[in-house]
């Protein structure tokens, strides 16, 4: 007998597998193409690669991503408002023009990635390593962040995410 856990797990990420393909095709628009809607899902214990996927313009509306490796993916346009990603990893991640309001990206790994023109309004980025990020044209206000939690974050990091946030305009 297969244990109820192994069964759920699979069928979740069979599940998953499916609006990723549905959400590629919305992308391409092909017909049975479907806009990803993953509000609210709990994707931190899943395994399921999220790396270099497209996800653009993708609804993630509270959505725990707490840990998951996003390394490369592409999250344009994407809503991300009241997402858990503390401790992500969105190194190298195209993030433009996402909805991050509310968002926490606590200790996230936010290396050379691409934050132009998102909405980081009440984003907690507390310990989050931004070095070389890019954040032109980004807006917010009420914006947390702590630097001396830095997991990833090297002095380096600290000094350059003060000067880049310090243009940030509501």
């Amino acid at each position: 007998m297969i244990p109820i856990r192994k069964v759920v797990k699979a069928t979740v990420s069979d599940t998953l597998q499916a609006i990723f393909a549905q959400h590629a095709a919305w992308l391409n628009g092909q017909k049975g193409g479907k806009r990803a809607d993953l509000s609210g899902w709990d994707l931190y214990m899943l395994d399921v690669n999220l790396s270099g996927l497209n996800l653009s313009r993708a609804i993630l509306t509270g959505a725990n991503l707490e840990h998951r490796n996003l390394q490369g993916a592409k999250l344009t346009g994407a809503k991300l408002t009241g997402a858990n990603l503390n401790n992500a990893d969105l190194s190298d991640a195209d993030l433009s023009g996402a909805d991050l309001r509310n968002a926490r990206l606590v200790l996230a790994n936010l290396r050379r990635s691409n934050l132009q023109n998102v909405n980081a309004t009440k984003a907690n980025f507390d310990g989050a390593a931004m070095i070389d990020a890019d954040i032109t044209g980004a807006k917010g206000r009420e914006i947390e962040i702590a630097f001396n939690r830095g997991y990833f974050g090297s002095e380096k990091d600290i000094i350059w995410a003060r000067r880049q946030l310090a243009m940030l305009r509501p």
